[in-house]
Protein backbone atom coordinates (compact mmCIF):
# COMPACT_ATOMS: atom_id res chain seq x y z
CA UNK A 1 0.00 0.00 0.00
CA UNK A 2 1.29 3.38 -1.02
CA UNK A 3 1.11 6.52 1.52
CA UNK A 4 -0.46 9.50 0.41
CA UNK A 5 2.79 11.47 -0.04
CA UNK A 6 4.11 8.99 -1.90
CA UNK A 7 0.91 8.94 -4.39
CA UNK A 8 0.92 13.07 -3.79
CA UNK A 9 5.23 12.63 -5.11
CA UNK A 10 3.82 10.68 -8.04
CA UNK A 11 1.41 12.64 -9.32
CA UNK A 12 3.47 15.21 -9.26
CA UNK A 13 6.16 13.21 -10.98
CA UNK A 14 4.00 13.22 -13.88
CA UNK A 15 2.56 16.41 -14.15
CA UNK A 16 6.86 17.55 -14.34
CA UNK A 17 6.95 14.79 -17.03
CA UNK A 18 4.45 16.26 -19.33
CA UNK A 19 5.33 19.79 -18.58
CA UNK A 20 8.56 19.53 -19.37
CA UNK A 21 8.29 16.37 -22.81
CA UNK A 22 5.74 19.70 -23.67
CA UNK A 23 8.47 21.96 -23.03
CA UNK A 24 11.51 20.15 -24.95
CA UNK A 25 8.74 19.66 -27.96
CA UNK A 26 8.73 23.54 -27.76
CA UNK A 27 11.76 23.55 -28.07
CA UNK A 28 12.39 21.09 -30.71
CA UNK A 29 9.87 23.08 -33.09
CA UNK A 30 11.70 26.31 -32.54
CA UNK A 31 13.45 27.37 -35.95
CA UNK A 32 15.58 30.25 -34.21
CA UNK A 33 17.56 28.18 -30.84
CA UNK A 34 20.54 28.92 -29.50
CA UNK A 35 23.27 26.75 -28.34
CA UNK A 36 21.88 27.39 -24.71
CA UNK A 37 18.34 26.31 -26.18
CA UNK A 38 20.03 23.43 -27.37
CA UNK A 39 21.45 22.23 -24.25
CA UNK A 40 18.18 23.55 -22.14
CA UNK A 41 16.60 20.90 -24.59
CA UNK A 42 18.67 17.92 -23.80
CA UNK A 43 18.70 18.62 -19.98
CA UNK A 44 14.66 18.88 -20.01
CA UNK A 45 14.62 15.76 -22.40
CA UNK A 46 16.68 13.79 -19.68
CA UNK A 47 14.29 15.28 -16.52
CA UNK A 48 11.31 14.38 -18.46
CA UNK A 49 12.46 11.15 -19.10
CA UNK A 50 13.17 10.87 -15.11
CA UNK A 51 10.29 12.51 -13.97
CA UNK A 52 8.09 9.65 -16.27
CA UNK A 53 10.41 6.62 -14.08
CA UNK A 54 8.64 8.14 -11.27
CA UNK A 55 5.00 8.82 -11.82
CA UNK A 56 1.90 7.99 -11.42
CA UNK A 57 0.56 5.28 -14.26
CA UNK A 58 4.14 5.12 -15.78
CA UNK A 59 3.73 2.59 -18.52
CA UNK A 60 6.62 0.89 -20.67
CA UNK A 61 5.41 3.01 -23.58
CA UNK A 62 6.07 6.58 -21.14
CA UNK A 63 9.41 5.23 -21.16
CA UNK A 64 9.57 4.38 -25.26
CA UNK A 65 8.73 7.92 -26.36
CA UNK A 66 10.93 9.59 -23.39
CA UNK A 67 13.89 7.71 -24.70
CA UNK A 68 12.36 8.52 -28.14
CA UNK A 69 12.40 12.34 -27.26
CA UNK A 70 15.95 11.89 -25.84
CA UNK A 71 17.18 10.47 -29.35
CA UNK A 72 15.58 12.86 -31.18
CA UNK A 73 16.63 15.98 -29.23
CA UNK A 74 20.93 14.70 -29.72
CA UNK A 75 20.24 13.93 -32.79
CA UNK A 76 18.66 17.80 -34.15
CA UNK A 77 21.92 19.11 -32.08
CA UNK A 78 23.96 17.59 -34.21
CA UNK A 79 25.09 14.50 -31.00
CA UNK A 80 25.47 11.50 -32.87
CA UNK A 81 26.86 9.24 -30.01
CA UNK A 82 24.00 9.67 -27.36
CA UNK A 83 21.11 10.15 -30.30
CA UNK A 84 21.92 6.46 -30.79
CA UNK A 85 22.39 5.53 -27.66
CA UNK A 86 19.21 6.53 -26.78
CA UNK A 87 17.49 5.37 -29.67
CA UNK A 88 18.98 2.05 -28.66
CA UNK A 89 17.04 2.42 -25.18
CA UNK A 90 13.52 3.38 -26.75
CA UNK A 91 13.76 -0.02 -29.25
CA UNK A 92 15.07 -2.00 -26.03
CA UNK A 93 11.70 -0.86 -24.08
CA UNK A 94 9.83 -1.80 -27.19
CA UNK A 95 11.37 -5.02 -27.34
CA UNK A 96 10.85 -5.83 -24.17
CA UNK A 97 7.49 -5.31 -23.36
CA UNK A 98 6.10 -6.03 -27.10
CA UNK A 99 5.45 -2.27 -28.34
CA UNK A 100 4.64 -1.62 -32.06
CA UNK A 101 2.81 0.49 -33.76
CA UNK A 102 4.19 3.92 -33.99
CA UNK A 103 6.49 3.23 -30.95
CA UNK A 104 8.43 0.45 -32.54
CA UNK A 105 8.07 2.88 -36.03
CA UNK A 106 9.79 5.85 -34.50
CA UNK A 107 12.60 3.48 -32.92
CA UNK A 108 13.69 2.46 -35.68
CA UNK A 109 13.09 6.44 -36.83
CA UNK A 110 15.43 7.62 -34.04
CA UNK A 111 18.21 4.64 -35.11
CA UNK A 112 18.20 5.63 -38.67
CA UNK A 113 18.65 9.41 -37.72
CA UNK A 114 21.29 8.72 -35.37
CA UNK A 115 23.29 6.66 -38.12
CA UNK A 116 22.94 9.74 -40.34
CA UNK A 117 24.14 12.43 -38.15
CA UNK A 118 26.93 9.98 -37.68
CA UNK A 119 27.41 9.95 -41.45
CA UNK A 120 26.10 6.24 -41.21
CA UNK A 121 25.05 5.88 -44.69
CA UNK A 122 24.39 1.14 -44.06
CA UNK A 123 23.06 1.80 -41.10
CA UNK A 124 20.49 4.72 -41.91
CA UNK A 125 19.37 2.71 -44.66
CA UNK A 126 19.30 -0.30 -42.56
CA UNK A 127 17.09 1.28 -40.18
CA UNK A 128 14.97 3.47 -42.30
CA UNK A 129 14.09 -0.01 -44.32
CA UNK A 130 12.29 -1.18 -40.98
CA UNK A 131 11.11 1.59 -40.05
CA UNK A 132 9.29 2.27 -43.25
CA UNK A 133 7.74 -1.01 -42.88
CA UNK A 134 6.60 -0.77 -39.51
CA UNK A 135 4.74 2.58 -40.40
CA UNK A 136 2.69 0.01 -42.47
CA UNK A 137 1.35 -1.03 -39.37
CA UNK A 138 0.21 1.99 -38.16
CA UNK A 139 -3.14 1.76 -37.09
CA UNK A 140 -4.11 5.61 -37.41
CA UNK A 141 -3.42 7.49 -40.68
CA UNK A 142 -2.94 10.25 -38.98
CA UNK A 143 -0.16 9.01 -37.29
CA UNK A 144 0.93 6.76 -39.79
CA UNK A 145 1.30 10.15 -41.91
CA UNK A 146 3.13 12.31 -39.11
CA UNK A 147 5.52 9.42 -39.04
CA UNK A 148 6.17 8.95 -42.44
CA UNK A 149 6.74 12.70 -42.67
CA UNK A 150 9.27 12.46 -40.24
CA UNK A 151 10.97 9.49 -41.94
CA UNK A 152 11.24 11.64 -45.11
CA UNK A 153 13.45 14.27 -42.79
CA UNK A 154 15.75 11.91 -41.50
CA UNK A 155 18.89 12.61 -44.45
CA UNK A 156 18.19 16.88 -43.89
CA UNK A 157 20.38 17.45 -41.26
Amino acid sequence: MTSSTESVDAKLHRKIAIDLFNHTWALIERQDRTPDDDAEMVNAAHTSRWHWSRSAGCEPKNLAIAEWQISHVYAISQRAEPARHHARQSLQICRKHGLGDYLLAYAYEALARGAAVAGDDVDCEEWLEKAWAAAQEVGDPQTRERLETDLGSVRSR
